[in-house]
């Protein structure tokens, strides 16, 4: 009896260490997302360029008019654009219901991480960071282009909100 019990208390062990070990499931992205919101985040080294800019002594209004210079024309998106990412390792990219030329290219996922790269620019490939997903709703930070500030790297990060559709 007491050799049974010493077996069904190592197997149950055995079957929690194993259960431990094994990383979470990477969260999928797969499917059709409508965007909620984007807004652009300007970012040096991951910290915001206007509080780089004033932690290195810039006055505000001047760092708030750079800042302003580098946003300027900038489109981060609108609500009610719908990205579809196919299991294929493809997406499709309208900007509204009406758009008749999508954007298309390919995709890939590692982690929590996302690379794109668009069919007609080849050396367009923003990546991004998932920062939440579930069933209904994905969050990403998605790092569009990078430009050089004059001795820092400008990274233009568009933070969105989708809403799988």
């Amino acid at each position: 009896m007491k050799l049974l019990t010493k077996a069904v208390v190592v197997a149950i062990a055995f079957f929690i260490l194993a259960s431990c070990s094994k990383d979470d499931p990477t969260p999928s992205i797969v499917g059709k997302w409508t965007v909620q919101t984007s807004v652009l985040d300007l970012q040096v080294g991951g910290q915001s360029l206007y509080d780089f800019l004033t932690s290195a002594g810039v006055a505000t209004s001047q760092a708030q008019a750079v800042v302003d210079s580098y946003a300027d024309g900038f489109n981060a998106g609108s609500a009610g654009a719908v990205i579809e990412f196919k299991a294929d390792g493809t997406y499709t990219q309208q900007n509204s219901v009406n758009d008749t030329n999508p954007s298309t290219g390919t995709w890939t996922q590692d982690k929590t991480s996302v690379t794109l790269t668009d069919n007609k620019i080849s050396t367009y490939k923003p990546t991004g960071t998932i920062t939440s997903i579930n069933d209904t709703d994905l969050s990403l930070d998605l790092k569009v282009k990078s430009i050089d500030g004059g001795g820092f790297q400008v990274d233009y990060v568009v933070k969105t909100t989708l809403k799988r559709s």
